[in-house]
């Protein structure tokens, strides 16, 4: 009996102790987690585990189903008035359209902003059926400077001067590689109207399709340029046309030089004088 029982007692130890299969590491690299080590060199559990999937975006930190970067929300008009008081550099991602009750784009005076369209589009959405008051695209003000390429303005439609660009007197505007177009105004400059003492360059830009419109005061379908100066290299001034006089360009006064241009197809209709250029 007690040889039986001293058997049993050596036994009991081996069948308690068997051995328990051991569970399978999770590689480090491979797939979707990396195992980050502690201090001590050992690997946390898998709750401390972090993904490597490199698809969220730059700018939100999100990513979509397919992993793509969520971009960034559009500029709209009221961003892009907010940009222009700050002033400084803007480049637009997107084109950029008014809504029914916003109001032309200011550049305040004593600002500088350098608004680089990037091939894309300010529309103010206006016509000669439903034009407004201050209905024009933007406005320089007095003692403001904008420096804008690469891009077009269109949509102006104003009852008064300037339907696309209205720059005050003592302001600078300089355009590079801008298209004016399908703007309209009531009275003077359908696409641009230049103040008295405003400055003007103009490079490889085109003033295309404005007017003016109402009765026999509009001069300067395409621009209008009261004096200070103006020059205009390797630009197109055509398919304008104004009710008065100058139907691509009025002339008032002042230094106005032009170079490389070509103006083409433009109408003064009442008075029929200077359909392309009037001085």
């Amino acid at each position: 009996m007690l040889l039986l029982l001293a058997m049993l007692l050596t036994l009991l130890p081996t069948a308690a102790l068997a051995e328990e299969p051991e569970e399978e590491p999770v590689p480090a690299g491979d797939g979707v987690y990396d195992p980050i080590e502690d201090g001590d060199g050992t690997t946390p559990p898998p709750s401390a585990f972090r993904e490597t999937a490199d698809d969220t975006s730059p700018c939100t930190g999100e990513a979509d189903e397919d992993g793509e970067p969520v971009p960034e929300g559009e500029m709209t008009w009221t961003d892009l008035q907010a940009a222009l008081n700050e002033g400084g550099e803007i480049v637009l991602s997107n084109d950029v359209a008014a809504g029914a009750d916003d109001s032309a784009l200011v550049v305040p005076a004593g600002v500088t902003a350098t608004l680089d369209l990037n091939g894309h589009t300010l529309d103010r959405g206006l016509s000669a059926d439903n034009m407004k008051e201050e209905g024009n695209v933007i406005s320089v003000s007095s003692g403001a400077v904008l420096l804008m390429s690469g891009g077009t303005v269109t949509g102006g439609g104003n009852n008064g001067s300037g339907g696309g660009i209205c720059v005050d007197a003592g302001a600078v505007l300089e355009l590079t590689n801008v298209t004016v177009s399908g703007n309209t105004c009531t009275d003077h400059g359908g696409g641009i109207y230049l103040a008295a003492d405003a400055q003007c360059s103009a490079v490889s830009s085109s003033i295309d399709g404005n007017r003016t419109t109402v009765g026999e005061n509009g001069s300067g379908g395409g621009v209008y340029f009261a004096g200070g100066t103006l020059h205009m290299t390797d630009c197109s001034v055509s398919d304008n046309r104004s009710q008065n006089l100058g139907g691509g360009l009025y002339v008032g006064a002042g230094s106005a030089l032009l170079s490389g241009c070509e103006i083409d197809r433009n109408d003064a209709y009442a008075n029929a004088c200077g359909g392309g250029v009037f001085l």
